[in-house]
């Protein structure tokens, strides 16, 4: 992760430095698990213990996402929308459950990013494009902080029951709306 310049970007590359230090250990005959206490008695592999460690540390985590992609972009000379680019970071950050306690939030968005990401898979994704949206984000379960619960069921069961994301639905807003909203905020 030495290629990464940037000094705000702190949490990815101590992940990316365990993984190496796990692949040292790995060619010396270790284990590829590795066991988190805080998050139960249970042998995790690698990608699973990362998820684990940056959902303790979700804003820090995105926050550095953000910066990665933004000097990735730069550094390979490829134009972007700065506030696109946030948006989307957002809405990545809207979607992925906590064990903290999170009431329904709702964001509002200048793009249309969460329709985008809703039809990317369809037969006709839409494209991205200056649509005002909102975003509703609900987790379907309270974890009430316990990390051992919340990792069974996102983890565990979650990737064969479609439960690693929170239930989001997403409207248009009309532009009279958004006006009204951003003249009450």
């Amino acid at each position: 992760m030495s290629k990464i310049k940037s000094n705000q970007v702190v949490l990815l590359k101590k992940e990316v430095a365990n993984f190496y230090a796990a692949l040292d250990s790995i060619l010396q005959g270790n284990s590829r698990m590795r066991n988190l206490h805080e998050f139960g008695d249970i042998y995790w592999d690698q990608e699973e213990a990362s998820y684990l460690h940056l959902v303790c540390n979700k804003e820090e985590f995105y926050d550095d996402m953000y910066e990665v992609i933004k000097e990735y972009l730069n550094n390979a000379d490829i134009k972007y929308n700065e506030e696109e680019l946030k948006q989307v970071i957002d809405y990545q950050n809207l979607v992925i459950p906590h064990f903290k306690s999170e009431e329904t939030i709702e964001h509002h968005f200048s793009y249309n990013i969460p329709e985008y990401f809703d039809t990317y898979f369809s037969e006709k994704p839409s494209g991205l494009t200056n649509k005002p949206q909102v975003l509703t984000s609900t987790d379907i379960r309270d974890y009430k902080e316990d990390k051992m619960v919340f990792a069974r069921e996102v983890l565990l069961y979650g990737r064969k029951s479609n439960r690693m994301l929170r239930t989001v639905q997403w409207n248009n807003i009309d532009i009279k709306d958004e006006l009204l909203l951003g003249s009450l905020r």
